[in-house]
């Protein structure tokens, strides 16, 4: 019980998930051939499950995905995570060159099979599997049926989101990871406060100052939900960022006297003030243009590469764009999945009675 509530004082607002993932990983029968994590982003997923692990002591090897460039280097570095868990199997130890790498998830399978066949149980930790571009329901589909081969193992997959088609199998159990709310953003982000005043090694932090700045910080977190929450900062990580962005700014005041700890209206008001006042000096800065500075091409270049959009939203924004121009009357006969066989069966059914009548 001491090592749960370790674990709900270290990753507050996540007790049920850290509940489920224990009650699952510690059957005392049959441990479940795989499992899917699920989320948006920054909801504490992989944080979780291996602190988790590590907490209730069972061997697993963790896999990040998004360092992955091709399907056939997660098959690889899965491999060798294993391998590097339990030892090589006899008859392979040798050089690195001469190592065994798996190139389909069945070679996959069967490897981790002879691998772990005489060993104790592992997890697999599959992170950020579905952000892989090569990766398909196929693929997926045979890593979670992995488990169902390999009595030794369990793999674990962390994805972004669920559905039924994710898999084309029988579906593992899941857990969800919701995004967090105001609330607790704000109680996360409050477990390390940063502080109003500089604090050295001859100055004494007074339980009195803690509080002060916890105080501060929470009133800064929640107004800054209330401003970006739907926007800028939707997940703990960025509303961070940003908080940790404009403290110095908000703390200027106090710091220099003009304003009390406890004076956040008009300390956020000035902020606001401010910011404002930056961005449109850098609006205005930026709409000057010298004659004396004429880009290149070498530098127009480089700024078409600095702004580039995302793989897969700049295809669907030229797409957007191109649709706009068709009428929206007209969406449904060139966009539906089913409108052009629905229309083919109908034309060719009016053939078919024409030539009836006629006859």
């Amino acid at each position: 019980m001491s090592q749960m509530n370790s674990l709900y004082k270290r990753y507050p607002c996540r007790d049920q998930q850290i509940n489920s993932l224990t009650a699952i990983l510690t059957r005392d029968t049959s441990k479940p051939p795989a499992l899917i994590l699920y989320g948006t982003e920054a909801t504490g997923k992989t944080v979780v499950a291996k602190a988790v692990l590590d907490e209730i002591g069972i061997a697993y090897a963790y896999v990040s995905c998004k360092e992955c460039i091709t399907v056939r280097h997660i098959f690889e570095k899965a491999y060798t995570s294993c391998v590097a868990l339990v030892g090589a199997p006899n008859g392979t130890q040798g050089s690195e060159q001469k190592s065994p790498r798996p190139d389909s998830v069945n070679n996959l399978a069967v490897m981790l099979q002879k691998l772990l066949l005489h060993s104790r149980p592992i997890i697999l930790v599959l992170d950020g599997v579905d952000k892989q571009r090569e990766i398909t329901s196929t693929i997926l589909s045979g890593v979670a049926r992995m488990g169902d081969m390999i009595e030794n193992l369990t793999v674990v997959l962390v994805v972004t989101a669920y559905g039924p088609r994710l898999l084309n199998s029988s579906e593992p159990p899941s857990i969800h990871f919701p995004a967090y709310s105001k609330e607790e953003c704000v109680k996360i982000l409050s477990l390390s406060p940063k502080s109003i005043f500089e604090i050295d090694n001859e100055t004494e932090y007074s339980s009195e100052m803690e509080n002060e700045d916890r105080w501060l910080w929470t009133q800064c977190c929640s107004a800054i939900w209330d401003i970006m929450g739907k926007y800028a900062a939707r997940n703990v990580n960025a509303l961070k960022d940003v908080v940790d962005e404009l403290w110095p700014s908000l703390v200027r005041p106090i710091v220099e006297n003009e304003y009390g700890i406890r004076d956040f209206p008009k300390l956020f008001n000035r902020l606001k003030n401010e910011e404002l006042r930056h961005s449109e000096e850098i609006y205005l800065a930026s709409r000057i243009v010298t004659s004396s500075k004429i880009p290149s091409d070498g530098d127009l270049e480089a700024s078409n590469r600095t702004h580039d959009l995302p793989y897969f939203s700049k295809y669907l924004l030229c797409a957007a764009y191109l649709a706009s121009y068709n009428s929206a009357k007209n969406d449904t006969r060139y966009f539906s999945k089913f409108s052009d066989k629905s229309g083919s069966r109908k034309r060719a059914k009016r053939k078919r009675t024409g030539r009836q009548v006629i006859i």
